[in-house]
């Protein structure tokens, strides 16, 4: 395992997994609370198709980035779904 802001690469893949779990969640919670949010149910399965399409692979840095420091959460972003 290699540490990437504190966390192993395993745990900062859960992580954004665990993540996009949650917003396919909160769509179709959100979804159940209006009967009018057909957008928020097409969105909620667009999305569960996408994942199941994708795979996830983490690639080397180049040599010259090797010396800086990234950390992994700043790339993930927040989802807010506003009522």
């Amino acid at each position: 395992m290699i540490p990437v802001s504190g966390k192993s690469v395993s745990a900062a893949g859960e992580t954004f997994t665990s993540k996009l779990n949650n917003l396919v969640g909160q769509l179709k919670r959100e979804a159940r609370k209006s009967y009018d949010a057909e957008r928020l149910i097409e969105v909620s399965i667009c999305l569960q198709k996408l994942l199941q399409e994708c795979e996830f692979t983490l690639k080397k840095c180049l040599k010259i980035q090797k010396k800086q420091v990234y950390h992994l959460l700043t790339y993930v972003q927040n989802y807010v779904i506003n009522s």
